[in-house]
């Protein structure tokens, strides 16, 4: 019978150690040195196929990340922002990005420059 009376508040204890046991949330910042964090900050940064300035600038820069897969987001936000490549190709060494990582360089100065006028 003690058995029984304790099998609910084992259940509960278990539970909550459980639910301790996840790994904490990370917010998404485009300036993090985590790569965690780092990507879904770009994914958010052109979601619906618009950015603030600073999220292009952000997404521009991450085309020369150390990390794979932030040049791979990086370059996935700035298609759904202008639906260019520019020949860029996430996976290349960074001399192999150079040309299209400056192109990117000078479609973002055309943006800002076109944001101010306006």
């Amino acid at each position: 019978m003690l058995a029984r009376g304790l099998l609910l508040p084992c259940f509960a204890l278990a539970t909550a150690c459980a639910a301790g046991c996840t790994a904490p949330a990370v917010e998404p910042d485009l300036a993090s040195s985590r790569v965690a964090a780092r990507v879904p900050a770009l994914v958010g940064a052109a979601e619906d196929g618009r950015a603030a300035a600073s999220d292009a600038a952000a997404l521009v820069r991450a085309l020369d990340d150390d990390d794979p897969a932030v040049r791979l987001f990086a370059i996935g936000g700035l298609r759904r922002l202008s639906d260019e490549r520019f020949g860029y190709r996430w996976y290349q060494d960074a001399p192999g990005r150079r040309g299209a990582v400056a192109a990117w360089e000078r479609w973002l100065e055309k943006r800002l420059g076109a944001r101010a006028a306006g």
